[in-house]
């Protein structure tokens, strides 16, 4: 009888410590595998590394080399409001891409930006980038 009760209690421990392993196991993996952010917010560090010296902190064009620039960078909170209410995705991509040519930019061989936003293949920044910087600067429209 005795020893059937420490058989029960010596499982029902391996049990216990079986459930607490294996509960601090998931509970280390959840806390390593990383909530994915929305895209407008890894757009807007990428704004801000990249694009907020010219166009400024906040997309106004203010930023701190633009009095340096020959032609003043445009205010991006209001590329909706000029583009008669709705925001132009297509050509927001297309300029941040390369396949618009601004001047004030630079070439498309050595934007602005440099080789910042190119793979060592010598392709543009990735698409997803690029979509991460569209989607921040749709989310800072002035409304």
């Amino acid at each position: 009888m005795m020893r059937t009760v420490l058989r029960a209690v010596a499982i029902l421990i391996t049990v216990l410590v079986a459930l607490f392993v294996l509960t601090n196991v998931a509970a280390a993996k959840a806390a390593r595998q990383k909530k994915p952010r929305p895209a407008h917010l890894k757009g807007s560090e990428i704004y801000t590394e990249h694009c907020s010296a010219c166009h400024g902190p906040d997309g106004k064009g203010n930023g701190s080399s633009a009095a340096a620039l020959k032609v003043a960078p445009p205010d991006l909170t209001t590329l909706s409001q000029r583009n008669g209410g709705t925001f132009p995705e297509d050509r927001v991509q297309r300029v941040i891409s390369g396949d618009v040519d601004i001047d004030a930019h630079g070439s498309r061989t050595m934007p602005m930006w440099g080789s910042v936003f190119r793979s060592k293949s010598g392709a543009m920044m990735d698409s997803m980038k690029i979509r991460e910087v569209v989607d921040y600067l749709k989310s800072i429209q002035a409304k």
